[in-house]
């Protein structure tokens, strides 16, 4: 893998930012934008927005059982569960 494929399709396993290029000790390398220490490793594009659209759901999906409990208009949940859990038995 280059490290023009990696600045492209994939971030930091850290925070999910972004990785660029940098020269440093005589060589090109793919990092964090941050740069800091705790920032290594990176992972797929792919991934991180997967994670984020099983976060916004379970987000949802939460707030739709406690709707009642907070006060919250309540969410779509047999679509979060489905999308979830591929039903929606859980209603």
């Amino acid at each position: 893998m280059t490290r023009d494929f990696l600045a492209k399709n994939y971030l930091c396993a850290q925070c999910w930012g972004i990785l660029v290029e940098r020269w440093r000790d005589g060589q090109w390398i793919a990092e964090c934008s941050q740069a800091g220490p705790e920032h290594y490793g990176f992972v797929t594009a792919s991934f991180v927005n997967y994670r984020r659209m099983a976060a916004h759901l379970e987000y949802a999906e939460v707030r739709s059982r406690y709707a009642e409990m907070f006060g919250l208009p309540r969410a779509n949940l047999a679509m979060a569960s489905a999308v979830l859990y591929g039903t929606d038995e859980g209603l």
